[in-house]
């Protein structure tokens, strides 16, 4: 978001926790899936049993006392055949994958390395180019200028405000909080319609719905007051010294760990 309203004015990397994966598989097709195979076995094993019910003497008579070889042959591979099948529908199914849950800290962990990747790759902080299925359609973006409903509002914003060919955003560090919240650190700098700004940083707060899983509140913060950010695209020694270098930010942060 970084000054939106201005927009509407003028026209270390750590990743907290365990590595994140995902299954896929949601728990009712699970479940649904372990009962059909559970009713497979059962049909299997009342199979097995009736046929080794079979009364082998009425086969004998049925195909006369000429050939015993071939009946005691065609009995004996009946038997084997019916003690394979049992032993097969006795082993063991396997259970249903345990599904990832919103509101885990598994899901927390997937999420920030979806939202580092949208960072760092499509720079969506200056682009808006972002990942929308990883927000709720309705999410807040709230930053010190501004306050924003809905991701489209959001990503029209961003792109109209940053000239992206000379703007960039640098991670300093991401870290999962808890099952509901992921931290990230930046530094920013670049142009607003032309003019350069001093570079800067912040913290953005992503809270994340227990019932989704997907980010439903954007909260930025900035090292910076606002008039400072402002100000310096006009003067840019006024204020506070421009944020060091992102190597620098990463080292220190990585001190304080």
């Amino acid at each position: 978001m970084h000054a939106i309203s201005m927009a509407r004015a003028m026209p270390s990397r750590h990743v907290g926790s365990k590595s994140i994966g995902a299954s896929g598989c949601s728990p009712v097709h699970g479940l649904h899936s372990f009962r059909v195979q559970q009713r497979a076995k059962q049909h299997r094993c009342a199979a097995v049993h009736a046929a080794m019910q079979v009364d082998t003497k009425s086969l004998h008579t049925a195909h006369g006392d000429a050939q015993p070889e071939r009946m005691v042959s065609r009995r004996a591979a009946l038997r084997m055949g019916a003690v394979l099948a049992a032993a097969s529908c006795l082993l063991p199914l396997p259970m249903p994958a345990a599904a990832e849950e919103p509101g885990s800290l598994e899901t927390a962990q997937r999420m920030a390395a979806a939202i580092e990747k949208d960072f760092v790759e499509k720079q969506y902080y200056v682009t808006g180019n972002l990942t929308r299925e990883l927000f709720e359609d309705d999410c807040t973006f709230i930053d010190p200028t501004t306050n924003v409903k809905g991701v489209e509002p959001y990503t029209r914003a961003v792109a109209m405000l940053f000239d992206s060919d000379v703007s960039r955003a640098d991670l300093i560090s991401i870290e999962v909080e808890d099952a509901t919240h992921i931290r990230l650190r930046w530094r920013l700098e670049g142009a607003i319609k032309g003019l350069r700004i001093k570079p800067y940083t912040g913290t953005t707060v992503y809270t994340l719905s227990p019932d989704t899983g997907r980010v439903k509140l954007h909260y930025e913060t900035w090292d910076s007051s606002a008039v400072d950010v402002f100000v310096s695209c006009f003067f840019p020694s006024f204020g506070v010294p421009p944020a060091p270098p992102v190597e620098v930010l990463r080292a220190a942060e990585a001190g304080k760990a």
